[in-house]
């Protein structure tokens, strides 16, 4: 939705630890497979927050009410139910079971994250709302170490989303829709360790991270979830001649095609090791897919002791190159930040850099 604020992956990690801490629910939209889930693992991990995760699409109404048992009546217990069984010796009870009694007990900063929200039926989402409203199970009060976290596709994602009902939506402090940032994305896979192939075609081709169309057939369209995927499959080593058939299934057949035929660039690029040991006389490629995989595969080779050399291959690229190679080093290893050749480098290039 337009009215609704747009957030990178960075931003939103950094705005939902705000709502965290000043204990304000948030419900986050976006497309399928953007990470959405993830980012709420990582912030909480980050503040260390106890994670609670509930699928409403698998529940029913009444789930939010407790387990229906029979319980001893005490002495307490018997003044409320004297006029209706004076004389029974066991009461009705519903009580609180699984992530439910977890929201009673949390002794500590608790996030009940509601994933896949907007898929739940419209009565789990009334009974949901009334759980973010009232903070109680039925007498049982939610502690007050609690907050509420939702995540759901859009409706024009056509993943099921009907909608979000008015009563639940009010329950949000803040709604956010997360939107893919190449700079981000790059940083996480970086981080994450994807295969530098993976990073340098995505990029090469920067759409591929919001690409998604929803499709009533079998097709794929990219996602940043399914070119992890690819990642994934080509560190199990995934054979040359079954690469476009299993990469289609996680990124679709026409870029899946275009993926395959940028890893054959791979084979013709100039030897990385050969141009970090003369970066005077490295070979420059012309084609600027392919500079961005010798980019790649540079910076997974940066070192503290060869971080000069690379330097001086950068200083011979055109400027985007020079600030993609660098940038990328320094991200595999945040540590050469605090060498002169870095230092000297960012002095020489701080026109780019602003």
């Amino acid at each position: 939705m337009s009215e609704n604020m747009s957030l990178a992956p960075s931003e939103l990690a950094q705005a939902l630890e705000i709502c965290l801490l000043a204990k304000q629910p948030m419900l986050i939209m976006g497309m399928p497979g953007q990470g959405k889930s993830s980012i709420v693992e990582q912030v909480c991990e980050k503040i260390g927050a106890d994670l609670i995760v509930a699928h409403p699409v698998v529940d029913n109404p009444t789930d939010y009410k407790g387990f229906p048992v029979l319980v001893d009546v005490d002495d307490k217990k018997s003044k409320k139910y004297m006029q209706y069984m004076s004389h029974a010796k066991k009461v009705p009870e519903f009580l609180p079971f699984g992530g439910l009694r977890q929201l009673i007990t949390a002794d500590k900063l608790t996030v009940h994250f509601a994933d896949d929200v907007g898929q739940a039926q419209t009565s789990v989402q009334c009974a949901y709302g009334q759980l973010l409203l009232n903070r109680a199970v039925n007498e049982h009060k939610v502690s007050d170490n609690v907050v509420f976290v939702a995540a759901t596709n859009r409706k024009q994602d056509k993943a099921g989303v009907k909608g979000i009902i008015s009563m639940l939506l009010d329950r949000f402090t803040s709604v956010v829709e997360l939107q893919t940032s190449l700079e981000d994305w790059v940083r996480w896979a970086i981080e994450n360790n994807l295969r530098h192939e993976v990073v340098s075609w995505v990029r090469y081709r920067p759409e591929v991270l919001s690409e998604f169309k929803p499709t009533p057939d079998f097709s794929r369209t990219p996602t940043p979830r399914g070119i992890h995927a690819i990642s994934k499959m080509m560190d199990a080593g995934v054979p040359d001649y079954l690469q476009i058939r299993m990469f289609s299934g996680a990124i679709g057949k026409a870029r899946a095609t275009e993926f395959v035929g940028f890893l054959r660039i791979y084979q013709n690029l100039p030897d990385p090791d050969k141009v970090i040991m003369d970066p005077d006389n490295g070979e420059i490629p012309d084609e600027p897919s392919h500079l961005y995989a010798l980019c790649g595969a540079i910076s997974q080779r940066a070192t503290k002791n060869n971080l000069e050399r690379i330097v001086k291959y950068a200083d011979r690229l055109p400027d985007e190159f020079s600030v993609l190679l660098i940038k990328d080093c320094i991200s595999n290893d945040a540590a050469l930040t605090k060498s002169a050749a870095f230092n000297r480098w960012v002095i020489n290039h701080q026109d780019v850099l602003l």
